[in-house]
């Protein structure tokens, strides 16, 4: 899909917008209005909140995404994790993750899947200083009243993955699965960990398996190993 490889380009011309508003990231996106908000905690931040009630890619793949003013910093959001592709239109999962495994085979390629109940984290830096921001927050805050998610992120990527940190102050944004047995899902963890599943590089674009490979981002490579 275009819109999933193109999306990028958008976020980077988003960055010359003349201000950072609601109605001019609307217009920017082609979204309606709803869709962005400014901050109710941070005068500074627009946040694109909603996604667009007609599934549109751009929708989906943006939710979360966060405008700071002062700096012109975007950090974009990351999506709900689906099978592979956005979910089509009455189709059930199970049967779209069926299509989509006979695809992979078919193609020689293998589709691997697990589950992982947590909290998805993105891990980026903010005028000097590691944040945690999950979908609905960029502070790293838990509104649930328990300990504050990105206390807990922080304190596990100190101790078990600390070039995460060094990443984010290259300008990348680890996105990692954040597990806790304080967490209550379904798949309660036994300990405190984080899965990474995905780096977003400076430019927007989500690091594929062969550049990292192939060690063209140097941050990422010394990171990954």
């Amino acid at each position: 899909m275009a819109a999933y490889s193109d999306l990028y380009r958008r976020i980077q011309a988003a960055e010359g917008l003349p201000a950072f508003s609601p109605e001019a990231l609307a217009a920017h996106f082609g979204l309606p209005q709803y869709c962005f908000a400014d901050s109710p905690d941070d005068s500074d931040l627009v946040v694109c909140t909603k996604r667009h009630t007609d599934r549109s890619a751009e929708g989906y793949l943006l939710k979360g995404t966060f405008f700071f003013r002062r700096t012109r910093r975007i950090v974009r959001g990351y999506p709900k994790i689906l099978y592979g592709r956005q979910r089509q239109p009455g189709m059930p999962f199970a049967v779209q993750a069926e299509v989509e495994l006979l695809s992979c085979l078919a193609s020689g390629e293998f589709l691997f899947e697990e589950k992982h109940d947590g909290v998805n984290i993105r891990v980026y830096e903010r005028e000097g200083s590691i944040r945690f921001a999950t979908r609905q927050r960029h502070d790293g805050s838990n509104p649930l009243g328990l300990e504050p998610w990105g206390e807990i992120a922080n304190r596990v990527l100190q101790a078990r993955y600390p070039g995460a940190l060094a990443l984010a102050r290259e300008g990348f944004v680890p996105v990692f699965e954040l597990l806790s047995p304080e967490f209550a899902g379904a798949i309660r963890a036994a300990e405190e960990d984080a899965v990474l599943i995905d780096v977003i590089r400076c430019d927007h674009r989500f690091a594929d398996r062969a550049e990292k490979e192939a060690g063209k981002a140097k941050a990422i490579n010394d990171f990954l190993g």
